[in-house]
């Protein structure tokens, strides 16, 4: 199978990541659930039976990531099969290079994502999106899901890209898989984060009675839960 990251990005991708992941973002650790599910479509889509389509929850500034980590190593790892088996095209908003700065704008294109215009209709941009995603060697990966709030962990309205999506798979007569998957976080030390969140609340709202606590802390608690 063919190479789609080669170089230094594949080393990022392959090394890195988890890096990252361990020393800026505090994640620690890395599993993955139901993999057998994926991993039989996945099989149906090397073997041509069907295309494959991957949307994913995109709720943390971490999911980049940590779907790459998943896909670039965790998953290769426990399988024995190469990085390209698994790798999928993950498209994403153009205005994603505005603000993620010089290493993602070098790193980007060098590991086979694509960027799309989600402001405007582009034609070449959308024969590239309907040609990748009814022909390419590589399944899709995309979030669905409207604008995103990295601070309540809420996403928008699922767009009306996915409508097309499996619109050109049925145009072109090509039977489809969509197999949503999604990150969940578990917080090793809840009741720290609780503390320390309560704290600052306390400080912005200017807030020094006790009593306010236990309100302060039911809701947070909730959110890290549920």
């Amino acid at each position: 199978m063919k190479k789609v990251i080669k170089g230094l990005p594949r080393i990022i991708v392959r090394q890195l990541t988890s890096f990252y992941l361990r020393e800026v973002e505090g994640i620690s650790k890395l599993s993955a659930d139901n993999e057998d599910v994926y991993l039989e479509a996945l099989k149906g889509f090397h073997s041509g039976e069907h295309r494959l389509i991957i949307p994913f929850r995109h709720v943390n500034k971490a999911d980049g990531p940590v779907y790459t980590a998943l896909f670039g190593r965790i998953l290769p790892k426990k399988t024995g099969e190469n990085l390209e088996y698994f790798w999928p095209r993950f498209f994403f908003g153009d205005m994603v290079l505005d603000w993620a700065g010089a290493g993602a704008r070098w790193l980007f294109p060098r590991i086979g994502t694509i960027a799309v215009s989600n402001q405007r209709m582009v034609r070449d941009q959308i024969e590239l999106l309907k040609n990748t995603i009814t022909k390419d060697s590589q399944p899709v990966a995309v979030a669905p899901e409207a604008q995103v709030m990295y601070y309540n962990y809420q996403a928008g309205e699922i767009t009306g890209g996915m409508t097309h999506f499996i619109k050109w798979c049925q145009k072109a007569k090509t039977p489809t898989v969509i197999l949503p998957v999604t990150a969940r976080y578990i917080f090793a030390k809840p009741e720290k984060i609780i503390s320390d969140c309560t704290l600052h609340l306390k400080k912005q709202l200017g807030i020094i009675a006790s009593n306010i606590d236990s309100l302060i802390q039911a809701v947070l608690e909730f959110v890290l839960h549920y």
